[in-house]
């Protein structure tokens, strides 16, 4: 869930800039998560740093926490390229999170058209 306090420090005279941030990750948002699948079912460890790093880098400027901290855990699991049996549940808690997070961004983005 997006921490609305922060982001309307960043935001609230830059919607348009909010704005543009939003649709770009809406547009990437379900080839991201397709990567993230598929860089988990091959044990692509390379290919999970990238993606997860990239996923979180753009959610972070969304003031979202919980995603921030998936993402973040699943970036570290590939950086340490070793079999971990908790890719695919935190995979499952990012999906959840991401998927709330992307319905508050397209309700702030219809209201900030």
């Amino acid at each position: 869930m997006i921490d609305w306090e922060k982001f309307n420090e960043i935001y609230l005279y830059n919607s348009g800039i909010a704005c543009e941030i939003i649709d770009i990750w809406v547009a990437d948002y379900d080839d991201r998560l397709t990567e993230l699948t598929k860089n988990i079912a091959e044990r692509d460890y390379k290919g999970l740093d990238d993606t997860a790093h990239s996923f979180k880098g753009t959610v972070v400027n969304f003031y979202d926490p919980e995603t921030e901290k998936y993402s973040y855990l699943l970036e570290q699991m590939g950086k340490r390229k070793i079999p971990d049996e908790g890719m695919e549940e935190t995979f499952d808690k990012l999906k959840i999170a991401a998927d709330k997070l992307l319905i508050e961004l397209k309700e702030y983005r219809k209201n900030h058209s």
